[in-house]
């Protein structure tokens, strides 16, 4: 250890610490000394040992300073400008009063607060362990758990999951029934506490709860765990599905492109290649169909689902559409809250404040971008999103050029005396030289826009985007007008009479665009996509809500 320095280990409680302040003695910190730390990594609160503290789920070891520092102004510890040690996992309480459960039996705190399979909280608390990282939402981690010793992943055609499933039985069977992979399900995992609004545990345990419909997630369980006294979470336990439709869309065999030398070998979506090896547009017809059926569903359940996009989207091995995610997820219908009984879930939603922070780039609707007053049609929202959603199956394909992240200096025999934190500093921003230089050797530099970050896909392709979302709303806005036109008589698009700022003081000039087909080079005018371009996609980007068609009539159409 350095001179001068001990370790201290600092607990976050929930009380001030003029109420529970035994553990500086412990840690023989002088009286009256104060002391601050920062929490891991994400999240940007400091947090102070002398007053209310809010509780991350990590201890901190970190260096107690004295001496010349101390002297030179410091008081006490400074967890801001001292060298942070090392990163804890949380431990026991100091106190009695604070102390968890021993983790080493099943939690008395797990309860089972939804789901098909209503069994004893017991029974779930094997499922925690080995998890395996799936993927990430804005608000949640996603694990898939193997039930079965002979479960593979990505999905393999030639091979089963017929070995033990080591008591999961029972859920096996749930999972396979609702056409998961066999000898797997997916776990999503969300802290109810920290989730931003509209995000909404409760919101999609609850509407889960209440629907069935092959072509809408099944809800095998929702667990709630206690167990932390530093913050809940919620467990929901699903089927997991071979893949979504953004890895199919990235497939090259979809188009009938080659395969890209940085593609990865065994991957999700040429797991199920097979689907489609014999008519692409026979495939891209059954999917355009199935995600019609299930958001019809929903909407004849006074039900909108809110952020439809290809990753929200999941297809199963055998080629069934499975809807995810409705913690964004609108109704009509009066919910009650699981995790807090008797709670009433959306009132004010409801009553007319309807948020408009809901949707995902490029698939949000353009009345979502101008905060309208009174609100919008959410069901119109659904089919805007479900456009954009199938007009991907037309879009280019390309392969995903590597972008260089910084640009290499040139030689300029001139020493760099800087510091290593000053060339840190600064590494972020590549140099290029002047505009106004003609020579390579000039002493003069300039920042340059940094290169946008290299996209990775497993399969080496990338597909163009209808709209482009990496600006903001403005960007977007001004995208969707590109290829849709902008009017000026609000007859033309009469839901903008109530846009923040309204259609008459829109910051965009008008335009006629160039019409959506010129984004769809993949279309050709084949007969076999023909109808779902004509009377699907067109129709269902519309820019006025009340002209786009319901879902049952889009469903028709095809």
């Amino acid at each position: 250890m350095v001179p001068n320095e001990r370790m201290a280990v600092l607990q976050i409680c929930k009380y001030p610490t003029s109420q529970n302040s035994s553990w500086k003695a412990r840690l023989g910190f002088p009286a009256g000394r104060e002391g601050s730390m920062r929490e891991r990594p994400g999240r940007q609160e400091q947090f102070k040992t002398n007053g209310l503290v809010r509780t991350p789920t990590t201890l901190l070891l970190v260096p107690y300073v004295q001496g010349p520092q101390q002297r030179a102004g410091r008081r006490g510890y400074n967890g801001t400008a001292d060298r942070l040690v090392a990163v804890m996992p949380l431990l026991e309480s100091f106190d009695d009063a604070l102390a968890a459960p021993s983790t080493s039996s099943p939690s008395p705190q797990l309860k089972v607060v939804g789901g098909k399979l209503r069994t004893s909280p017991a029974d779930w608390a094997n499922l925690q362990t080995n998890l395996v990282s799936h993927s990430h939402g804005l608000v949640s981690s996603i694990y898939r758990r193997s039930l079965s010793s002979s479960a593979s992943w990505p999905y393999d055609p030639s091979s089963s999951a017929s070995g033990s499933t080591g008591g999961f039985s029972e859920l096996s069977h749930a999972a396979t029934s609702a056409d998961g992979l066999p000898g797997w399900v997916c776990i999503k995992r969300v802290s109810p506490d920290t989730q931003p609004r509209p995000h909404s545990i409760s919101r999609e345990i609850a509407l889960l709860d209440s629907l069935s419909h092959r072509n809408v997630a099944s809800l095998l369980a929702a667990i709630l765990d206690e167990s932390d006294p530093f913050g809940a979470s919620v467990d929901l336990v699903l089927p997991l599905y071979a893949v979504n439709l953004e890895e199919v869309l990235e497939e090259p065999s979809l188009v009938s492109l080659s395969e890209s030398s940085a593609g990865e070998v065994g991957r999700a979506g040429k797991s199920i290649s097979h689907l489609w090896s014999d008519s692409s547009p026979s495939f891209i017809q059954s999917i355009s169909k199935q995600l019609l059926e299930g958001v019809a569903f929903l909407h004849a359940n006074s039900i909108a689902h809110r952020d439809i996009k290809p990753s929200n989207i999941l297809l199963s091995h055998i080629g069934v559409v499975k809807l995810i995610d409705f913690g964004t997820a609108y109704t009509t219908s009066s919910l009650k809250d699981p995790l807090s009984p008797g709670v009433d879930l959306d009132a004010g939603e409801r009553e007319g404040r309807m948020v408009c922070q809901v949707g995902t780039g490029q698939f949000r609707a353009p009345e979502l971008l101008f905060s309208p007053i009174g609100g919008y049609d959410a069901f119109a929202v659904d089919i805007w999103a479900v456009g954009v959603t199938l007009a991907h199956f037309f879009t280019a394909l390309s392969i995903a050029v590597v972008v260089e992240e910084q640009a290499d200096m040139p030689d300029l025999d001139v020493q760099d005396e800087r510091k290593d934190w000053e060339k840190a500093f600064s590494s972020n921003a590549p140099l290029s030289p002047s505009s106004s230089s003609s020579s390579s050797n000039s002493l003069y530099w300039e920042e340059s826009e940094p290169e946008p970050p290299s996209p990775r896909t497993a399969s080496g392709y990338i597909r163009t985007p209808l709209f482009t979302s990496d600006k903001g709303d403005i960007g977007l806005a001004a995208s969707i007008f590109a290829l849709l036109g902008l009017p000026t008589d609000v007859r033309d698009w009469p839901e903008a009479e109530h846009f923040q700022p309204p259609l008459a003081r829109l910051p965009f000039a008008p335009t006629h665009g160039t019409g959506l087909l010129s984004a769809l080079p993949l279309f050709g005018g084949e007969q076999e996509s023909s109808a779902l371009v004509h009377k699907v996609i067109l129709p269902a980007i519309t820019l006025s809500a009340s002209k786009r068609p319901k879902a049952s009539e889009l469903l028709a159409a095809l």
